[in-house]
């Protein structure tokens, strides 16, 4: 009885933690879409201002931090991985 109660409690804290990871993963991908359409909004405001700006420097610093880093690391912020001011200026 005992050895059933451990892993009913093993298979409720994996079932948990299943839920907060697919809660996770939900909450990184719409902030990912969200400053992936201010990148390029801020990228066709450059153009229509005319300046020449790589905007190689940009994608590049979105880059740097993936996904799965995002997801696996829910102890953090969502917002927190990146530095929009950097990212947009």
């Amino acid at each position: 009885m005992a050895m059933f109660r451990i892993i009913q409690s093993i298979a409720f804290l994996i079932i948990v933690m299943c839920v907060v990871l697919m809660i996770r993963t939900n909450a990184v991908a719409k902030y990912r879409s969200i400053l992936i359409n201010k990148i390029h909004k801020r990228y066709l405001e450059d153009i229509e201002k005319g300046l020449e700006i790589d905007h190689r420097e940009r994608w590049d610093e979105y880059k740097k931090i993936t996904f799965d880093e995002m997801v696996w690391k829910f102890w953090k912020k969502v917002d927190s991985f990146y530095d929009e001011d950097k990212i947009l200026k």
